[in-house]
């Protein structure tokens, strides 16, 4: 057992369970309830006398607990476990009630982490029905097969590092972009790196433009993001290309293009690497695309920007109710141990928030 939960497994058992372990050193906050014997590692603690009380009982009270507001340590979070030793907390005395309380918890928790697995999963399905609709939209469009390096200006890669240093960078300035900074469909400012005027008049033919199309060039495959006007004069970073498109090729659509399932698919075989996939730039010019006429690019957006409002508003709502469920299985924490805890109550809740 490490500090994050079951890692691996012995042959042998250093402590005989049922046990209740917590993180020391790392991952602190989590607690993890095993039935069978285990071996702890030096990065954890765990519970050596129960004092007569129910096992999981105090599992389920350790992790009422907020434990990381007892760490310190700025580069690597530790629990001294003499922080928590003195604080004063309510538990019954009788045994029978410690287990009348885990049985609740045990089958309202049981519920919430069903419901919790059933929303991602329905999230995970409305994402792969947007991509799937997004990709028959997009592909079933007439149109004329081009290699992506004549719809384009130029298909450049960042500076690289004989060209852009880590001196270079400054507190203040503008940002640049690299595969981690795009997100989604979208570029996220990276505040840790940012180049001053200088440094982009110096490399002024890496400087993205409105309306570039940002693509990563190793990493996750396919990721890739439009430059908007407030991103307007911000530097490409090493890991990317940015391809300047056209008149005849709307950049949005460009992007729904590479992000597509197919264009995933067809960029990954076109990219080398074991460990890290890379994509080339030759691979990247030649990868052929069927051009639309621009008005009818132009509408397919309009559509695919409709699908996606919709599609943004499901996924609101699933990750809404993945919060409220959390949030329940803290509230039935916090009862428990307030003696507000009843099971028709409890089951009541459970049902509201998870269905």
């Amino acid at each position: 057992m490490g500090s994050s939960g079951a890692i691996d497994f012995h042959n042998e058992a250093k402590v005989d369970g049922p046990g209740v372990i917590t993180g020391r050193s790392g991952s602190i906050g989590g607690v993890f309830y095993v039935d069978n014997h285990f071996w702890p590692l030096n990065t954890t603690l765990y519970v050596k006398d129960y004092h007569g009380n129910y096992p999981r009982f105090v599992y389920y009270l350790l992790s009422s607990f907020d434990l990381k507001r007892f760490s310190s340590g700025t580069g690597v979070p530790t629990l001294n476990r003499n922080s928590v030793h003195g604080e004063t907390v309510r538990v019954p005395e009788a045994f029978s009630e410690q287990k009348r309380i885990v049985a609740i918890l045990d089958e309202a928790f049981a519920g919430i982490e069903t419901a919790i697995a059933n929303t991602e999963k329905n999230l995970a399905n409305a994402r792969e029905l947007f991509e799937s609709h997004a990709d028959r939209i997009v592909g079933s469009l007439p149109g004329d097969h081009r290699c992506l390096q004549d719809c384009v200006e130029q298909v450049s890669t960042g500076p690289f590092g004989s060209l852009l240093h880590k001196s270079d960078y400054v507190s203040e300035g503008l940002p640049l972009v690299n595969p981690i900074n795009i997100v989604d469909s979208r570029i996220v400012a990276d505040d840790k790196k940012r180049v001053d005027e200088a440094t982009l008049d110096r490399l002024s033919a890496y400087v993205l433009r409105k309306g570039d199309v940002v693509v990563a060039r190793r990493g996750e495959i396919g990721r890739c993001a439009v430059v908007e006007p407030e991103q307007h004069g911000w530097l490409c970073g090493t890991g990317c290309f940015f391809v300047r498109p056209r008149q005849e090729l709307n950049p949005h659509f460009l992007v729904n293009l590479l992000r597509s399932p197919t264009g995933r698919a067809e960029l990954l075989r076109r990219s080398t690497g074991a460990t890290m996939k890379n994509l080339g730039n030759k691979a990247l010019s030649t990868f052929e695309i069927r051009l639309p006429s621009r008005e009818a690019q132009d509408e397919t957006i309009r559509q695919l920007d409709d699908l996606h409002g919709a599609a943004d508003a499901l996924s609101e709502l699933f990750w809404s109710k993945l919060g409220a469920l959390q949030e329940l299985k803290q509230s039935l924490l916090q009862k428990a141990f307030s003696g507000e805890l009843t099971a028709d109550r409890t089951e009541r809740e459970v049902e509201t928030v998870a269905t």
